[in-house]
């Protein structure tokens, strides 16, 4: 029993490891290709980008709402809002 709790430790500190110090995983998000209106973003034309180990994630014309996308283990929205949201 000790050795599966030890284990399981171990699994979430690894895969917490994978994210960037401000808790989302490392990207290439371009932010001039999203812009927000009210609480909605919205993807303008085609954006490609990778998040984490996903890559080439091309979206056209998205509306990208809270919880509505999820890539490389983080919610698409709250990416953006980190990275893109006091532009």
């Amino acid at each position: 029993m000790r050795r599966f709790g030890l284990g399981a430790v171990l699994i979430c500190l690894f895969s917490l490891s994978s994210f960037a110090q401000d808790g989302f995983p490392p990207n290439t998000i371009d932010c001039s290709q999203f812009k927000k209106q009210g609480n909605i973003w919205t993807e303008v034309g085609t954006a490609t980008f990778d998040v984490s180990s996903t890559k080439h994630i091309v979206m056209t014309d998205q509306t990208i709402e809270l919880g509505a996308f999820t890539v490389g283990g983080a919610d698409l929205y709250s990416l953006l809002e980190a990275k893109c949201g006091s532009i």
